[in-house]
């Protein structure tokens, strides 16, 4: 991988498409290399990246599994001892939908190890540059459901919802270091995840439309820059109007 050491640098997991694809396009714009992490579309991660370059930003693939302890410490732990990591969006996540007595015990682990998981292991690999800095910036990407609660979603609501208190407590522990934690909690989003949601299970928004990736995106631009110097352990509803 290029280290283009003259901008601040930014860690974005699945980023290939949906939210992180608009998120790491986001960054790109504002200044930051970013480091565009993806596991299964390498094609769309490539196109993210060339679309970031065509507008004059820099950014670099990163390829690992998101979920598997390893491979983070593998691929971040290095690039964030060589250089500091400026912001981290914990973005990568997966919806298994079915009834509790239905789900698999593989997609009960899957579901927790992709939304729920990777938050520990990518804050542990992450944050030693942020340490040393004594500054820095974490986004979570948590859910409605995960405050709510959705039928049919039980271990996505239990994950989403185990993010968010996650996010919160370290948001305390690291507040001391000048690290900033927060999460953004996005409502009904028109992404290829909800594509196939049953319409009896679409909720009724009060803006009347779905949100956008790009609309994610600019909420967590602005919780990785300094207009959000003294934002730590918010909770940011990108929801349309849907309460939290």
């Amino acid at each position: 991988m290029s280290i283009l050491s003259s901008r601040p640098a930014a860690l974005v997991t699945g980023a290939s498409r949906g939210i992180g694809r608009a998120t790491a396009i986001a960054l790109g714009r504002d200044g930051y290399e970013v480091w565009i992490n993806y596991l299964h579309h390498e094609n769309e991660a490539q196109a993210v990246a060339d679309e970031i370059r065509a507008r004059g930003g820099a950014a670099e693939l990163l390829r690992f599994d998101a979920a598997d302890p390893e491979a983070v410490r593998a691929a971040v732990q290095p690039l964030a001892t060589e250089r500091p990591l400026h912001a981290l969006v914990v973005n990568a996540g997966a919806a298994q939908r079915g009834t509790v007595l239905r789900l698999r015990d593989e997609e009960i682990r899957a579901t927790l190890a992709v939304n729920l998981e990777s938050f520990f292991y990518l804050v542990r690999a992450g944050t030693r540059s942020m340490l040393r800095a004594r500054s820095g910036r974490i986004v979570t990407v948590a859910s409605i459901a995960g405050t709510l609660g959705r039928p049919g979603q039980a271990c996505y609501s239990a994950a989403k919802g185990g993010l968010i208190s996650a996010t919160l407590s370290v948001a305390q522990e690291l507040a001391s270091f000048g690290i900033l934690v927060n999460a953004v909690v996005p409502g009904f989003i028109d992404t290829a995840m909800n594509a196939g949601l049953p319409e009896n299970e679409k909720p009724s928004i009060p803006l009347g439309r779905p949100g956008t990736s790009e609309e994610v995106a600019e909420a967590i631009a602005f919780l990785v820059s300094e207009r959000a110097s003294y934002i730590s352990g918010a909770l940011l509803p990108v929801t349309g109007g849907l309460p939290i």
